[in-house]
């Protein structure tokens, strides 16, 4: 929560009575059916779940200015990990309802959904039996680019990890009002990737953008309201994960779709899971224009992710 103006912070703060844990002492257990949060003011915090076939794993540890458990007061459910002392820790225990009306505050939400989107992801990846502590990860703006190891399978990745995502947003967004409800963008490719200075560069990162961003994956989503997910695949990507019908993946789920955008003109397979694909337009045909009166535009969504 250091991106909280700290007026807000101080706010949020006096939201909740201070606890002290020595190391070792536990905040929170997995699986338990409480749902205050914390904000961590001193020390840190290692947050340890049942990894998939592997048995306990550490997901994450965190700092001073970071808030844990706010999945399970935001959803109701129970806890999806454990949070354990590393060493003397100084944070204030917020309880669900005040920690709900302070999110909805203005200049809070966006701050509370990069962190919830962030949580989202390390909780598919547990689920999935996946690593995230291994992947390049360079945030952009209230998204995500990020490298995946060349050893992790493609249709895990495409099936499994796309599939405990959409769990997690279904069940975040269970108690949401329109305003505060997540609806991710996912792209996903594979090849070779180049690290300079600035980031990353070469044909990956370029194509990822133009996916990400197209018209077509933004109509899609907005074709299907009650989607919280729609993923796009690069034609290499869609070849080598979904064509020959991997685990579960039905190749009739995808549609491929055209995208043309600034000096791109390709295409990519656009999939809604748990939901029809919906017809789009080609965008080199015209589109017929507006009645006089009548209003144009597109609903935004919340954060673009990538991934390779």
């Amino acid at each position: 929560m250091d991106r909280l103006d700290p007026r807000l912070r101080e706010e949020l703060l006096a939201l909740g009575p201070r606890r002290d844990y020595r190391a070792g002492q536990r905040l929170l257990m997995e699986g338990a059916a409480t749902t205050h949060v914390f904000l961590i003011v001193t020390g840190v915090v290692k947050v340890t779940a049942t990894a998939k076939e592997r048995g306990p794993a550490v997901l994450a540890m965190r700092h001073e200015g970071d808030l844990v458990g706010e999945l399970a007061a935001m959803d109701g459910s129970p806890r999806s990990a454990s949070v354990v002392a590393c060493r003397q820790v100084t944070a204030h225990e917020i309880g669900r309802a005040a920690f709900l009306a302070f999110r909805d505050r203005p200049g809070v939400s966006p701050v509370v959904s990069s962190t919830v989107n962030d949580r989202l992801l390390s909780e598919a990846c547990r689920s999935a039996g996946i690593d995230r502590g291994h992947w390049h990860r360079q945030p952009q703006g209230d998204g995500e680019f990020a490298l995946v190891p060349a050893d992790v399978p493609k249709p895990l990745l495409v099936d499994d990890f796309v599939g405990h995502l959409v769990s997690g947003l279904r069940r975040y967004n269970r108690d949401q009002m329109p305003p505060t409800r997540m609806r991710l963008r996912v792209a996903m490719h594979h090849g070779e990737v180049r690290r300079g200075r600035m980031g990353y560069s070469g044909e990956l990162p370029v194509l990822l953008s133009r996916l990400l961003g197209s018209d077509a994956l933004r109509e899609a989503l907005n074709a299907v309201p009650a989607a919280d997910l729609v993923l796009i695949l690069s034609d290499r990507m869609y070849e080598d994960a979904v064509r020959d019908g991997y685990r579960r993946l039905v190749p009739e789920s995808f549609r491929r779709v055209r995208v043309v955008s600034k000096n791109f003109d390709g295409h990519g397979w656009i999939h809604l899971p748990d939901h029809a694909p919906p017809s789009l337009p080609d965008p080199a045909t015209p589109r017929p224009a507006p009645r006089p009166g009548g209003r144009t535009g597109r609903q935004h969504h919340h954060p673009p992710l990538r991934s390779h």
